[in-house]
């Protein structure tokens, strides 16, 4: 604390100096002096002074005088003023004195003892009255510090709350509150957006009932099976991935949503949900499940049909080598000339690289499509080396390539298949002979034993290493390997050959026999290709890892038959319509016989049930003379128990008895050959008329379905419904030409071989424009039958290049 400073203020030296002395021997205290009253206003205006001792008497301005002025400033107004003046004046001065607000009043001559008193007493209520300031000061610091804070908290929390706002108004996502009976308190933007209601017919309302009441079929929800509700009575957060919220025009909505509990002094008080409309997003997945199950079930299908062609394949070939075998051992008797055995040699090495590619190809489709199987036996690998080694001789001569062998001291038996087994060391030696140059590839075998991952059991294992010191790969080449119909890169395809599927089925084969491969490379240095095998397979393992391997099952697709049943019988439509249903064909019906025979020509009905009592002479006329129903089958309902009464009826239809049963609706389905995999169909689509019956014909004796179209626009109409195996298209037509109809028909999922029949010439530019696109080109009047129908058994080889 600073030191108190009294000013002393008398115009007599002597008296300055005996109150100044007086003082600094008893006060602890600055003593300041002043000659005169304005000498003290003076000084006052430079220094801070705590109390003043004043002379009454002073010439030009006397005590009272200046004390009045000290008084009549702000600054100094609080300065307690002791006044000393004679005793024989001391009352009138004493009270004019305390009328200007003097503290205190002393007469001279001075009391020492007095004086100190008095001025000690002063001293104490001025340190009193500075530490009261000091704390005051400090409070009122404090104050505006907590005053400051509170208006920059305020500041901040009004910034928040504006920013809040903002993004509650600006989100996406649909967001809500709710009180504890789960009524909505608030809703942002984003909800009534979505949901389709203003914000005030929300609030307050029980958000179960008017946007969560039911699943997405329908059937009503009860509240005590809401998750938002039950979030509520569990007091816990919780998300929902897949349900629906109510529009207010009646229409579900896909949502995804989360609820998030509300606490406040540790009492809940509500929860927020925040939701997603993933309506979009349902779509896509299913558009993307759609696409992958086609694409899944066409490629099972293309497994399927190689693997179930290995006979056809394989048969002609195996003729072709041993037959240049035979001719080969029958020139070598008759001592015929080089040239000739060394030509029988090229046959049978093509054969036999050919049959290596079938056999490849055939693998990789038996494995997809899950008719692979592996024989177990039980066998020493040492015998199976020694036929690897055999075997892989030619392989390493053609590069003068070295095999060094590393063999364990002692070889064990082991369970699995010796011939898959066999067939991976060979795939893999034979790639190390190709990519190595007058190098060394190494066979390296051991045992080992390790701990299992998931019990103490001990896991023994062979292990095979087939090492080389050949170009090796860059990372980016290995990341291609093991996968079907892909080598290194396209350089090592050109330079190497090959088709690229020798990994992947040594990978397959290796992991179908619960084993594992692991390759490490290094670009310029060379491979290592490494095998793993149990000793002894676990049989439920070896299941599991075998179905792996096959690709999901799927159902057929429906006949792509189309069945009309016209009747006036609803009730026996709707049976017949249910028989038809179950047997994968597409059928529709109708009530009556002209708009049925409408509905016929626009769905191109392959067959029509016809209640007998609609035939006419007008319907038999229409299916005689429509050329767009020339090929429509149709079976008569007879429901009557009688016999047809025209003469018509048996040539142009079949009769069905009714009441019937499935099977014999399907037995007399079956005699009109209708089954889409009984016998092909081919859309034939030619604008005129003669052309097009005449064609149809060759199909026909052919064994082939004909669906004709008179234009491209039908035929886009029903291509997707009737999926054919072979579209044979004319070029020149009105509204869509055959370019046209060719982009529209590249335009989706479906793939089928396209011939053209055309009485054009065409030019190189029209060649070039249907190059890649269809498998052949005739032109009208030029072509042979023999040429088409021979095009039309090929039709499935789907030949790139375009021949005319």
């Amino acid at each position: 604390m600073e030191d108190i400073q009294i000013l002393i203020v008398d115009d007599n030296q002597n008296n300055l100096y005996t109150l100044r002395t007086l003082l600094e021997e008893h006060i602890k205290a600055v003593v300041l002096e002043a000659d005169s009253g304005t000498a003290a206003l003076t000084l006052l205006l430079k220094q801070h002074v705590d109390l003043i001792i004043m002379d009454v008497q002073m010439p030009d301005m006397d005590g009272f005088e200046t004390a009045t002025l000290i008084r009549g400033r702000k600054k100094t107004r609080h300065i307690p003023i002791v006044f000393l003046t004679a005793a024989y004046k001391s009352e009138n001065f004493k009270q004019k004195g305390f009328g200007i607000g003097a503290a205190d009043y002393l007469t001279k001559p001075i009391d020492e003892a007095q004086l100190i008193s008095r001025i000690q007493s002063y001293l104490r209520f001025i340190e009193q009255e500075r530490l009261h300031n000091q704390v005051l000061s400090q409070t009122n610091l404090k104050l505006q510090q907590e005053m400051q804070h509170r208006e920059e908290a305020q500041a901040k929390l009004e910034h928040l709350s504006h920013q809040n706002q903002t993004i509650l108004e600006n989100m996406a996502e649909g967001l809500f509150g709710i009180d504890l009976q789960c009524r909505t308190t608030f809703v942002n933007p984003a909800a009534t957006h979505i949901l389709g209601y203003q914000a005030e017919e929300l609030i307050g309302l029980l958000q179960h009932d008017v946007i969560h009441y039911a699943i997405a079929d329908g059937t009503p929800t009860p509240k005590h099976d809401c998750p938002i509700c039950n979030a509520l009575k569990k007091e816990q957060s919780c998300q929902i991935d897949n349900e629906v919220f109510w529009h207010k025009d009646g229409h579900a909505i896909p949502v995804e949503y989360n609820v998030a509990i509300i606490h406040e002094d540790d009492l809940m008080t509500g929860a927020v949900v925040t939701f997603r409309d993933i309506s979009e997003r349902k779509k896509n997945e299913q558009a993307l499940k759609a696409a992958k199950e086609h694409a899944e079930y066409a490629n099972y299908a293309k497994s399927r049909f190689l693997a179930n062609m290995s006979h056809e394949l394989r048969t002609p070939l195996n003729a072709i080598i041993g037959y240049s075998e035979m001719l080969g051992e029958e020139a070598e008797d008759l001592a015929l000339d080089d040239d000739f055995s060394k030509d029988l040699q090229k046959i049978q090495h093509s054969g036999q690289h050919l049959l290596g590619l079938i056999n490849d190809v055939l693998d990789i489709s038996k494995i997809e499509a899950g008719k692979m199987t592996l024989d177990l036996e039980t066998f020493n690998p040492e015998l199976l080396i020694q036929e690897i080694i055999e075997t892989s001789h030619p392989l390493l001569k053609q590069k003068n390539n070295h095999l060094k062998l590393e063999f364990p001291p002692q070889f064990f038996e082991i369970q699995n298949d010796s011939v898959k087994l066999k067939q991976v060391l060979l795939n893999l030696i034979s790639n190390a002979c190709k990519f190595t140059e007058e190098g060394q590839i190494t066979l390296h075998i051991s045992y080992h034993k390790s701990p299992e991952n998931t019990t103490q059991k001990i896991y023994e294992y062979i292990e095979f290493a087939v090492q080389d010191n050949g170009i090796g790969m860059t990372e980016q080449q290995q990341k291609n390997l093991f996968q079907p119909f892909m080598q290194a890169d396209n350089s090592t395809t050109r330079k190497y050959g090959g088709s690229g599927l020798g990994l992947a089925i040594s990978q397959r084969f290796v992991k179908m026999m619960g084993g594992k491969i692991q390759l490490q490379s290094q670009f310029g240095q060379g491979s290592c290709f490494t095998i793993q095998l149990p000793l002894k397979v676990n049989q439920q393992q070896l299941e599991n890892r075998i179905a792996e391997q096959k690709l999901p099952g799927h159902t057929l697709p429906q006949h792509g038959t189309v069945i009309l049943i016209i009747s006036p019988h609803e009730q026996n439509n709707l049976i017949l319509q249910q028989f038809l249903d179950e047997n994968a064909y597409a059928s529709t019906t109708c009530s009556e016989v002209e708009t049925g025979l409408k509905l016929a020509c626009k769905l191109r009905a392959d067959l029509i049930l016809m209640d007998i009592e609609l035939v006419s002479d007008t319907v038999i006329k229409h299916f005689k003379e429509n050329p767009i129903l020339e090929d429509t089958r149709l079976i008569l309902i007879n429901g009557q128990d009688t016999q047809a009464e025209k003469q018509d009826l048996p040539e142009l239809a079949k009769m069905l008895p009714y009441p019937t049963t499935q099977t014999e609706v399907i037995e007399l389905l079956q005699q009109y050959q209708l089954h889409h995999f009984s016998r092909p169909l081919v859309m034939l689509i030619e604008d005129d008329e003669l052309s097009r019956k005449y064609t149809s014909v060759i199909f026909q004796k052919e064994n082939w379905r004909v669906f004709s179209c008179e234009s491209a626009q039908i035929a886009l109409e029903h291509l997707e419904k009737r999926r054919p195996d072979l579209i044979v298209l004319d070029l020149n037509m009105p509204n869509m030409d055959g370019y046209e109809f060719l982009s529209h028909l590249h335009q989706t999922s479906i793939n089928v071989p396209v011939i053209i029949i055309t009485g054009e010439e065409l030019s190189q530019e029209q060649r070039l424009r249907l190059e890649g696109q269809v498998i052949a080109i005739f032109h009208k009047g030029h072509y042979r039958t023999k040429a088409l129908i021979a095009k039309l058994h090929n039709c499935y080889a789907h030949e790139s290049p375009v021949e005319t």
